[in-house]
């Protein structure tokens, strides 16, 4: 091949100061290249959608770049289609061409959203952005979330409130019950990343220094665990 993958770029971004670019504008067209995310539970979510910004323009009129979402449930090993984003879809910059190096502008991006209730289960996902260059110019995805049912539940010790959810500094938990509760945050790679404890089934969680990302919350009261999802912005 001619060596291009993706990379993390700070020429644009939608949101902040980064973005991923996938550097197309001086490669010849053909073959497929891979943005891959790491596992992600889902086995309680009642429903799940994949959203993201992204940018891109033809070189040529004739360029059929496409850019295929797919998503695995057994680690790997097999993949399934879940969106494709033909150049027609893809294309940001209207009716003309990109003859130089393509950095988008403010306007020139879109959002793509993704359903995933198909691949809803026990076992955790994996998403691939595979893209299929057809001598289109540069791409860049930017903003990838995945957004999950998350809020009230019912569980065996009462409802659960999580909130705001999404959140990016506090989040409040609250129990009608007024047990008292031991609590575990674990990211989506199993890892424990906080803990504590409610006072009369209440508390904060201060989220200011964890990553963006989904986590599970995991409650222990009277011998009986509940667990609700976390999503940090």
């Amino acid at each position: 091949g001619d060596g291009r993958h993706w990379q993390t770029t700070t020429l644009a971004s939608y949101g902040g100061s980064k973005s991923a670019q996938m550097p197309t504008f001086l490669s010849l067209a053909g073959g497929t290249d891979i943005l891959q995310s790491t596992p992600m539970m889902m086995d309680q979510t009642a429903s799940a959608t994949l959203s993201f910004r992204y940018a891109w323009g033809k070189r040529d009129n004739s360029n059929q770049d496409r850019l295929t979402v797919t998503v695995s449930t057994d680690c790997g090993a097999t993949w399934s289609v879940a969106r494709i984003f033909s150049s027609f879809s893809l294309n940001t910059i209207g009716s003309g061409v990109a003859t130089s190096n393509f950095v988008p502008n403010s306007s020139q991006w879109a959002e793509g959203t993704v359903n995933l209730n198909n691949f809803i289960g026990a076992d955790p996902i994996m998403i691939r952005f595979n893209y299929i260059s057809d001598g289109g110019n540069n791409l860049y995805l930017d903003e990838i979330r995945t957004a999950v049912t998350v809020g009230v539940e019912e569980n065996e010790n009462g409802i659960l409130r999580v909130y705001p959810n999404p959140a990016n500094d506090l989040v409040t938990v609250d129990m009608t019950s007024a047990n008292e509760a031991d609590w575990t945050l674990i990211n989506m790679n199993g890892q424990t990343v906080k803990v504590g404890k409610l006072e009369n089934g209440t508390g904060t969680i201060d989220i200011t220094e964890l990553p963006s990302g989904m986590y599970m919350l995991h409650l222990v009261s009277n011998g009986k665990t509940t667990t609700e999802r976390v999503v940090v912005e």
